[in-house]
């Protein structure tokens, strides 16, 4: 697949159902802000957020990643604050349902308002009940063939306590991203994730024109669908599949899978280059 292809296959992955404009959302060091949709929220991007403090230490050079205006995302709601007097950034808000909001997020110090109802001005959607068990059934037939299919996607993997993990299959549609993971437990114990955790995340690489001491925006890549045995049985194979929410990353971003134990210290963690994605197979809609 050429540069061109690639380019195509970003945008075509991260085009949002509709948009919304946010207005202006205002925060101070006293005052926060909730803002509350009618679909649970999915990823957040807020302009050049982070700053990265290096520190010396007796182990080294400590690198801590600090958000400018902070989040936190619970379901339906989001919840913005600040630490100190900040410049007013663009702000852009993704709902699982694949609709995006835009807007501002800046410092008033003489703001008071901590409450945004956005949930009421939502446009309702389209689809009825039907269609969204039909989009529900695309998304599970989609997964369904990319676990199913031979391995199109090698080199990613880590192996350590006797138990590997290969990012075998990727592929893509409009919205999402389609992974099939194989774990081989050679170790003579259950590896159980069951009520642990599968966590996916976004890194955008740092653009030209930011500063040193801006860091890479940072987005959860939220699972909406997966499959596979959470228990893994001693010595035994296992494949694992996963359907993430879509987003759009630049040449030098990067898709970071994570795995904890559900009880337990066996972790892993695998980094996929976004640049080697360009092979990947996109369904067409």
């Amino acid at each position: 697949m050429n540069k061109y292809i690639f380019i195509y296959l970003i945008a075509i992955i991260s085009v949002p159902t509709f948009g919304q404009n946010l207005g202006t959302i205002k925060v101070n060091e006293n005052y926060s802000a909730t803002c509350e949709f009618n679909k649970p929220v999915s990823n957040i991007y807020i302009s050049n957020n982070e700053l990265t403090e290096r520190k010396n230490t007796s182990e080294g050079i400590v690198e801590n990643k600090i958000r400018l205006y902070d989040y936190i995302i619970d379901g339906h709601t989001v919840i913005f604050s600040t630490y100190k007097k900040l410049q007013a950034k663009s702000l852009t808000i993704k709902l699982i349902d694949g609709s995006t909001w835009y807007g501002m997020i800046e410092y008033d110090p003489e703001n008071k308002q901590i409450f945004y109802p956005y949930a009421s001005r939502s446009k309702k959607s389209k689809k009825t009940e039907t269609e969204q068990k039909d989009s529900l059934r695309v998304i599970k037939d989609r997964l369904s063939y990319c676990t199913a299919s031979k391995t199109n996607f090698e080199g990613f993997g880590v192996n350590k306590n006797r138990i590997y993990w290969e990012i075998s299959n990727i592929m893509a549609d409009e919205n999402f991203i389609y992974l099939k993971i194989l774990v081989s437990n050679k170790s003579g114990h259950v590896y159980d994730i069951t009520n642990g955790k599968a966590l996916f995340k976004y890194e955008e690489g740092k653009s030209r024109n930011l500063k040193k001491k801006e860091a890479s925006v940072e987005v959860d890549g939220l699972v909406v669908y997966h499959k596979g045995k959470g228990r893994i049985a001693a010595y035994s194979n296992e494949v694992l599949g996963y359907v993430i929410q879509s987003y759009p990353l630049n040449s030098n971003g990067t898709l970071t899978v994570n795995f904890f134990e559900s009880s337990g210290k066996r972790n892993y963690e695998i980094v996929i280059p976004f640049k080697y994605m360009e092979k990947i197979e996109v369904f067409n809609d």
